[in-house]
């Protein structure tokens, strides 16, 4: 019996049967072998792109953007621009103000799990 293990790489790992040696050890030796060409051009489940649409593609670029670049840079204007308080009571509020833009958005319910989550997240 052998196990196999994938590699990143496009190796198999096979796993010996382990010997006995003469002081009455055992031990298992990895054989690495190539991996046939049909198994290197397959991606794996995990690591395919999702199907999505141009404009889908748009919004998840846009929203890498925001994320990167455009929120520390207002987080850090408003910190410049704001008594330190306010800017940071602000920031910390992000939680609940999330919860109607989900409704408006996406047109998900908001339960009191919701509620409670994002009270207890500007909590602290």
């Amino acid at each position: 019996k052998t196990n196999r293990y994938w590699m990143p790489r496009g190796c198999i790992v096979r796993m010996q049967e382990p010997q006995c040696t003469a002081e009455g050890t055992h031990r298992q030796r990895a054989v690495t072998t190539p991996c046939p060409r049909s198994c290197t051009s397959q991606v794996p489940l995990w690591a395919r792109l999702p199907p999505l649409l141009t404009y889908e593609w748009l919004f998840v670029a846009l929203g890498a953007m925001l994320c990167t670049f455009l929120t520390p840079v207002l987080s850090t204007t408003a910190l410049f621009k704001l008594k330190v308080a306010t800017a940071i009571t602000l920031t910390s509020t992000g939680p609940i103000m999330s919860l109607p833009l989900s409704y408006l958005i996406k047109g998900e319910d908001i339960t009191y799990r919701c509620i409670f989550g994002s009270v207890v997240a500007c909590v602290g």
